[in-house]
């Protein structure tokens, strides 16, 4: 991934990898009618307002924003969303966006976008480097995906529908401002931000950053040292080294 670009808070900002053209159909009438069967669920299960605070919070993050009226007209997607509730998770609740949906004689997002390598292939040789020294140490990256920026002209392909307040039945439109998770490419993207990031750090870290390269699996950091003197040092300068980049790792066990 090429000429990656910090926004005026920090974080990189990257382009969606297209395939293709963006001839793309709205998929708003599924959105619309995915979004019906999703909030009658969420309300059964009595999980409508933790699932709503969510995007409450990305708004006030700027993690995402509602589309002013004058943009409506604009071409773009919509990505119907269902949520994962885990509750022995640190992400209680998360949002997940198909881009799969489709419509005859035409593309699925998902098949315009770049997928990238399968990084399945890469767990046995962390694996066994993790097993080789004394002290294991284990972490991830805080809401990974979110620290990542779109590019401004891809946003209203990350469009989606959410209600007014709980007893309305007025759509709201909202766009992603940050890479979003269910889109196919997005680990893709984390992955090429965090290994251009960790390549071109300064010499004074160098040493430490060639390791993060090969630590880890998504959001995922595993690592194996001799000694607790390594093992806080490279804690210590590894947080540093992410957090550069607005990536908290945290957790570390």
């Amino acid at each position: 991934m090429e000429n990656l670009r910090k926004d005026s808070e920090g974080r990189y900002e990257v382009k969606l990898p297209w395939m293709q053209d963006k001839n793309l159909p709205e998929y708003r009438e599924i959105a619309e009618r995915r979004l019906e069967r999703t909030t009658t669920k969420l309300k059964l299960e009595r999980k409508y307002d933790a699932y709503d605070m969510v995007f409450e919070e990305w708004l006030k993050e700027d993690i995402i924003e509602q589309v002013p009226l004058e943009e409506l007209s604009k071409s773009g997607c919509y990505l119907p969303h269902r949520g994962i509730f885990k509750e022995n998770s640190t992400t209680k609740v998360r949002p997940v966006f198909d881009a799969s949906n489709k419509k005859k004689g035409f593309p699925l997002l998902y098949d315009c976008l770049e997928k990238g390598p399968n990084t399945l292939e890469l767990i046995p040789s962390l694996l066994v480097r993790f097993r080789v020294k004394r002290i294991g140490v284990i972490s991830d990256i805080r809401r990974a995906f979110l620290q990542i920026s779109i590019a401004e002209e891809d946003w209203d392909y990350l469009r989606f529908l959410w209600w007014k307040d709980s007893e309305s039945k007025e759509f709201q439109v909202f766009r992603h401002l940050r890479i979003v998770f269910g889109v196919t490419c997005s680990p893709f993207i984390h992955g090429a931000v965090i290994q251009q990031h960790l390549e071109n750090m300064c010499r004074e870290h160098k040493e430490i950053a060639e390791k993060l390269l090969r630590l880890f699996y998504v959001d995922n950091c595993v690592k194996s040292l001799d000694t607790e003197r390594e093992t806080h040092h490279f804690i210590e300068v590894s947080t540093q080294l992410m957090a550069n980049a607005k990536f908290e790792l945290r957790g570390f066990q």
